[in-house]
């Protein structure tokens, strides 16, 4: 069977966690290093993913219009974890692809 990952969770080399914040919004098996991953970018850091995943979704979703796209916040907003986890949780909406989709781009923003 073929890989979701781009790379596989466990070869992660992770970074030092400057947030302590308790995300849900993944149900995976390696909940934990995506999270770890996340928790690793101050408040800045989160916005600036926020939007690399934004424009993920948008470009996506110019090549297949049925792809959702995350709301968009802009850039006079700020964004905490509280709204990054309900924002994420509710875009993924239990739906395998979705969580793909958030878990691949966060490895390809953390890389």
């Amino acid at each position: 069977m073929e890989s979701v990952y781009n790379i596989h969770p466990l070869d992660i080399k992770l970074k030092n966690i400057k947030l302590h914040y308790n995300y849900d919004f993944i149900k995976n098996e390696y909940n934990n290093v995506y999270y770890s991953i996340v928790n690793s970018y101050n408040l800045d850091g989160l916005f600036n993913l926020y939007r690399f995943l934004y424009l993920r979704s948008l470009k996506i979703n110019h090549k297949v219009k049925s792809f959702r796209i995350l709301p968009l916040i802009k850039s006079d907003e700020n964004i905490n974890q509280d709204e990054f986890n309900s924002i994420i949780k509710k875009y993924i909406n239990k739906d395998d692809v979705y969580e793909i989709f958030i878990i691949n781009s966060i490895q390809c923003y953390f890389i």
